[in-house]
């Protein structure tokens, strides 16, 4: 998220930072029966909902909320570790680099766990330019 400060960003900003500007935020929406939707917004205004992301896509999207929630509870409470498993099996490469990247940052204010038994994803982090902060422990 370079050039801005992720401290202060919404879940939307995170999620297009996610999507790799594929969305360009968040909003909320109502469905037939008057329930209240969050969709995704493409870059030209149109709305997607979650039952039209992809799997990945959606896996971004929810993780723009955790991340965006972690940032407020860090703000006036302690921090707790952050324990992902197996978090980017739905990404694409650039994506997950992104993912990786908006992690370190976070990695900064709470402690974060990364677990994965895909090889692959451990050689996209150490590929990432982790400025130092990767350490693989494997079992």
């Amino acid at each position: 998220m370079a050039g801005r400060d992720f401290r202060r960003a919404s879940a939307g900003e995170i999620f297009g930072e996610l999507t790799r500007a594929s969305f360009q935020g968040l909003r909320t929406e109502f469905d037939e029966d008057d329930r209240p939707l969050i969709v995704g917004v493409r870059p030209e205004g149109s709305a997607v909902t979650v039952d039209g992301m992809s799997d990945g896509t959606r896996d971004q999207l929810f993780l723009a909320l955790r991340l965006a929630a972690i940032e407020l509870h860090v703000q006036s409470a302690e921090p707790l570790p952050l324990v992902l498993d197996d978090l980017l099996v739905n990404f694409d490469d650039e994506r997950a680099t992104v993912t990786l990247h908006l992690l370190l940052e976070l990695s900064s204010r709470v402690q974060v766990l990364f677990f994965t038994h895909h090889t692959h994803l451990v050689d996209l982090a150490r590929r990432a330019d982790l400025q130092g902060n990767l350490f693989v422990h494997r079992l």
